[in-house]
Protein backbone atom coordinates (compact mmCIF):
# COMPACT_ATOMS: atom_id res chain seq x y z
CA UNK A 1 0.00 0.00 0.00
CA UNK A 2 1.36 3.40 -0.97
CA UNK A 3 0.69 6.59 0.94
CA UNK A 4 1.68 10.24 0.84
CA UNK A 5 2.04 12.05 4.16
CA UNK A 6 1.78 15.81 4.63
CA UNK A 7 2.90 17.71 7.71
CA UNK A 8 1.65 21.31 7.54
CA UNK A 9 3.60 23.38 10.03
CA UNK A 10 3.47 27.09 10.76
CA UNK A 11 5.94 28.07 8.04
CA UNK A 12 6.12 25.21 5.55
CA UNK A 13 4.77 21.86 4.37
CA UNK A 14 6.91 18.76 4.75
CA UNK A 15 5.87 15.66 2.88
CA UNK A 16 6.94 12.11 2.16
CA UNK A 17 5.95 9.15 0.04
CA UNK A 18 5.98 5.71 1.64
CA UNK A 19 5.14 2.13 0.82
CA UNK A 20 3.96 0.49 4.02
CA UNK A 21 6.86 -1.35 5.62
CA UNK A 22 9.46 0.67 3.71
CA UNK A 23 11.46 3.75 4.60
CA UNK A 24 10.11 7.23 3.93
CA UNK A 25 11.06 9.01 0.74
CA UNK A 26 11.06 12.62 1.90
CA UNK A 27 10.42 15.38 -0.63
CA UNK A 28 11.54 18.98 -0.63
CA UNK A 29 9.62 21.13 1.86
CA UNK A 30 7.45 23.96 0.54
CA UNK A 31 7.58 27.32 2.33
CA UNK A 32 4.38 29.36 2.56
CA UNK A 33 6.28 32.59 1.99
CA UNK A 34 6.88 31.46 -1.58
CA UNK A 35 4.11 33.29 -3.50
CA UNK A 36 3.39 30.30 -5.73
CA UNK A 37 3.58 27.64 -3.01
CA UNK A 38 0.18 26.17 -3.89
CA UNK A 39 1.19 25.83 -7.52
CA UNK A 40 4.42 24.15 -6.45
CA UNK A 41 2.35 21.68 -4.43
CA UNK A 42 0.13 21.03 -7.43
CA UNK A 43 3.19 20.33 -9.61
CA UNK A 44 4.59 17.88 -7.04
CA UNK A 45 1.32 15.98 -6.80
CA UNK A 46 1.00 15.80 -10.57
CA UNK A 47 4.41 14.09 -10.81
CA UNK A 48 3.50 11.44 -8.24
CA UNK A 49 1.34 8.39 -8.94
CA UNK A 50 -1.99 8.68 -7.12
CA UNK A 51 -1.48 7.00 -3.73
CA UNK A 52 -3.86 4.61 -2.04
CA UNK A 53 -3.92 6.77 1.10
CA UNK A 54 -3.25 10.41 1.91
CA UNK A 55 -2.65 11.55 5.49
CA UNK A 56 -2.59 15.19 6.55
CA UNK A 57 -1.59 16.73 9.88
CA UNK A 58 -1.84 20.48 10.26
CA UNK A 59 -1.11 23.13 12.87
CA UNK A 60 -1.57 25.99 10.41
CA UNK A 61 -4.76 28.03 9.98
CA UNK A 62 -7.93 26.56 8.44
CA UNK A 63 -7.86 28.64 5.25
CA UNK A 64 -4.43 27.32 4.29
CA UNK A 65 -5.38 23.75 5.15
CA UNK A 66 -8.58 23.95 3.09
CA UNK A 67 -6.62 25.29 0.10
CA UNK A 68 -4.28 22.28 0.28
CA UNK A 69 -7.16 19.83 0.51
CA UNK A 70 -8.73 21.43 -2.55
CA UNK A 71 -5.51 20.75 -4.48
CA UNK A 72 -5.60 17.12 -3.34
CA UNK A 73 -9.15 16.72 -4.62
CA UNK A 74 -8.36 18.45 -7.90
CA UNK A 75 -5.20 16.49 -8.73
CA UNK A 76 -5.87 13.09 -7.14
CA UNK A 77 -9.65 13.11 -6.54
CA UNK A 78 -8.93 11.42 -3.24
CA UNK A 79 -10.19 11.25 0.31
CA UNK A 80 -7.77 12.70 2.84
CA UNK A 81 -7.43 11.44 6.39
CA UNK A 82 -6.91 14.50 8.56
CA UNK A 83 -5.19 13.51 11.79
CA UNK A 84 -6.28 15.32 14.94
CA UNK A 85 -5.05 15.08 18.51
CA UNK A 86 -6.96 12.54 20.58
CA UNK A 87 -6.94 11.22 24.13
CA UNK A 88 -4.88 8.27 22.90
CA UNK A 89 -3.25 7.69 19.54
CA UNK A 90 -1.29 4.56 18.59
CA UNK A 91 -0.48 3.82 22.23
CA UNK A 92 0.46 7.37 23.23
CA UNK A 93 -1.73 8.79 25.99
CA UNK A 94 -2.22 12.54 25.72
CA UNK A 95 -1.65 14.40 29.01
CA UNK A 96 -3.85 17.35 28.05
CA UNK A 97 -7.34 17.38 29.66
CA UNK A 98 -8.65 18.83 26.38
CA UNK A 99 -6.87 16.55 23.90
CA UNK A 100 -7.20 18.82 20.87
CA UNK A 101 -5.30 21.59 22.68
CA UNK A 102 -2.12 19.59 22.10
CA UNK A 103 -0.65 20.30 18.69
CA UNK A 104 -1.03 17.24 16.49
CA UNK A 105 2.60 17.56 15.40
CA UNK A 106 3.71 17.06 19.00
CA UNK A 107 1.46 14.01 19.38
CA UNK A 108 2.72 12.47 16.14
CA UNK A 109 6.34 13.03 17.15
CA UNK A 110 5.59 11.13 20.36
CA UNK A 111 3.92 8.33 18.37
CA UNK A 112 7.12 7.94 16.35
CA UNK A 113 9.22 8.00 19.52
CA UNK A 114 7.04 5.40 21.25
CA UNK A 115 7.10 2.92 18.37
CA UNK A 116 10.56 3.44 16.90
CA UNK A 117 12.70 4.56 19.83
CA UNK A 118 11.26 2.69 22.85
CA UNK A 119 11.82 3.80 26.42
CA UNK A 120 11.38 7.07 28.30
CA UNK A 121 12.04 9.99 26.00
CA UNK A 122 12.31 13.74 25.67
CA UNK A 123 11.17 15.00 22.29
CA UNK A 124 12.37 18.48 21.35
CA UNK A 125 11.19 20.15 18.14
CA UNK A 126 12.52 23.51 16.98
CA UNK A 127 10.65 25.26 14.20
CA UNK A 128 8.77 28.52 14.55
CA UNK A 129 8.58 27.60 18.24
CA UNK A 130 10.40 25.13 20.44
CA UNK A 131 8.25 22.36 21.88
CA UNK A 132 9.47 19.95 24.54
CA UNK A 133 7.58 16.83 25.59
CA UNK A 134 8.31 14.05 28.06
CA UNK A 135 7.06 10.56 27.22
CA UNK A 136 7.17 7.56 29.55
CA UNK A 137 8.09 4.08 28.31
CA UNK A 138 4.44 2.98 28.57
CA UNK A 139 3.32 5.74 26.21
CA UNK A 140 2.07 8.15 28.87
CA UNK A 141 2.71 11.76 27.95
CA UNK A 142 3.81 13.65 31.07
CA UNK A 143 3.32 17.08 29.49
CA UNK A 144 5.75 19.62 28.15
CA UNK A 145 6.68 23.20 27.32
CA UNK A 146 6.46 25.65 24.44
CA UNK A 147 8.92 28.47 23.98
CA UNK A 148 10.18 30.80 21.27
CA UNK A 149 12.79 29.53 18.86
CA UNK A 150 16.06 31.50 18.71
CA UNK A 151 14.99 32.97 15.36
CA UNK A 152 11.64 34.14 16.74
CA UNK A 153 13.26 35.49 19.91
CA UNK A 154 15.63 37.60 17.78
CA UNK A 155 12.76 38.79 15.59
CA UNK A 156 10.63 39.77 18.59
CA UNK A 157 13.49 41.71 20.16
CA UNK A 158 14.22 43.44 16.85
CA UNK A 159 10.55 44.46 16.56
CA UNK A 160 10.49 45.93 20.06
CA UNK A 161 13.96 47.49 19.81
CA UNK A 162 15.16 47.84 16.19
CA UNK A 163 18.73 48.61 17.24
CA UNK A 164 18.99 45.10 18.72
CA UNK A 165 19.36 43.18 15.49
CA UNK A 166 20.59 39.59 15.81
CA UNK A 167 22.34 37.40 13.29
CA UNK A 168 23.11 33.71 13.10
CA UNK A 169 26.32 33.30 15.12
CA UNK A 170 29.40 31.83 13.54
CA UNK A 171 30.31 30.31 16.89
CA UNK A 172 28.56 30.40 20.24
CA UNK A 173 30.22 32.44 22.94
CA UNK A 174 29.10 33.87 26.25
CA UNK A 175 31.34 36.84 25.55
CA UNK A 176 30.06 38.41 22.32
CA UNK A 177 31.89 41.49 21.12
CA UNK A 178 29.10 43.23 19.18
CA UNK A 179 25.34 43.68 19.55
CA UNK A 180 24.07 41.42 16.72
CA UNK A 181 26.25 38.58 17.97
CA UNK A 182 25.17 39.21 21.57
CA UNK A 183 21.47 39.04 20.63
CA UNK A 184 21.84 35.90 18.52
CA UNK A 185 24.05 34.09 21.03
CA UNK A 186 21.76 35.07 23.89
CA UNK A 187 18.75 33.61 22.08
CA UNK A 188 20.60 30.42 21.17
CA UNK A 189 22.11 29.84 24.62
CA UNK A 190 18.77 30.55 26.32
CA UNK A 191 17.11 27.87 24.19
CA UNK A 192 19.89 25.39 24.91
CA UNK A 193 19.63 26.06 28.65
CA UNK A 194 15.86 25.42 28.53
CA UNK A 195 16.41 22.12 26.74
CA UNK A 196 19.08 21.06 29.24
CA UNK A 197 16.84 21.86 32.22
CA UNK A 198 13.90 20.01 30.65
CA UNK A 199 16.05 16.92 30.09
CA UNK A 200 17.28 17.10 33.70
CA UNK A 201 13.74 17.45 35.05
CA UNK A 202 12.59 14.51 32.91
CA UNK A 203 15.45 12.39 34.20
CA UNK A 204 14.39 13.10 37.78
CA UNK A 205 10.78 12.22 36.90
CA UNK A 206 11.66 8.98 35.11
CA UNK A 207 14.43 7.92 37.47
CA UNK A 208 16.61 7.04 34.49
CA UNK A 209 18.17 9.09 31.68
CA UNK A 210 15.63 9.58 28.89
CA UNK A 211 16.41 9.12 25.23
CA UNK A 212 16.60 12.62 23.72
CA UNK A 213 15.11 13.00 20.24
CA UNK A 214 15.66 16.24 18.35
CA UNK A 215 13.70 17.30 15.29
CA UNK A 216 12.59 20.37 13.33
CA UNK A 217 14.14 22.68 10.78
CA UNK A 218 15.46 25.10 13.40
CA UNK A 219 17.30 22.38 15.28
CA UNK A 220 20.20 22.19 12.83
CA UNK A 221 22.09 25.07 14.45
CA UNK A 222 20.59 24.73 17.91
CA UNK A 223 21.70 21.15 18.49
CA UNK A 224 25.38 21.90 17.89
CA UNK A 225 25.95 23.26 21.39
CA UNK A 226 23.87 20.75 23.36
CA UNK A 227 25.86 18.74 25.88
CA UNK A 228 23.36 15.87 26.15
CA UNK A 229 23.60 12.73 24.04
CA UNK A 230 20.78 12.82 21.52
CA UNK A 231 19.35 11.34 18.34
CA UNK A 232 18.77 13.72 15.43
CA UNK A 233 15.55 12.63 13.65
CA UNK A 234 14.70 15.38 11.14
CA UNK A 235 11.35 13.93 10.04
CA UNK A 236 9.93 12.68 13.32
CA UNK A 237 6.39 13.95 12.66
CA UNK A 238 6.27 12.24 9.27
CA UNK A 239 7.61 9.06 10.91
CA UNK A 240 4.72 9.24 13.37
CA UNK A 241 2.27 9.53 10.50
CA UNK A 242 3.83 6.45 8.88
CA UNK A 243 3.27 4.53 12.12
CA UNK A 244 -0.45 5.26 11.83
CA UNK A 245 -0.62 3.40 8.55
CA UNK A 246 -0.22 0.16 10.50
CA UNK A 247 -1.10 1.15 14.10
CA UNK A 248 -4.25 2.94 15.17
Amino acid sequence: MSAVLFDMGNSRIKWAHVDVGSALTVGEAIAYDDNDWLERLREILARLPAPERVLLASVTHDEREHAVQAVFRDVWNCTVRVIASETELAGVKNAYPVPTNLGVDRLLAMVAAHHRYPGPACIVDCGTAITLDALAANGQHLGGLISTSPAMACAALRTAAPALDGRVPGSLSFFASDTPEAVANGAMLSAQALIARFIAASRREFGVPPRVLLTGGGMQTLRAGLESTYLWVPNLVLEGMAVLLVNR
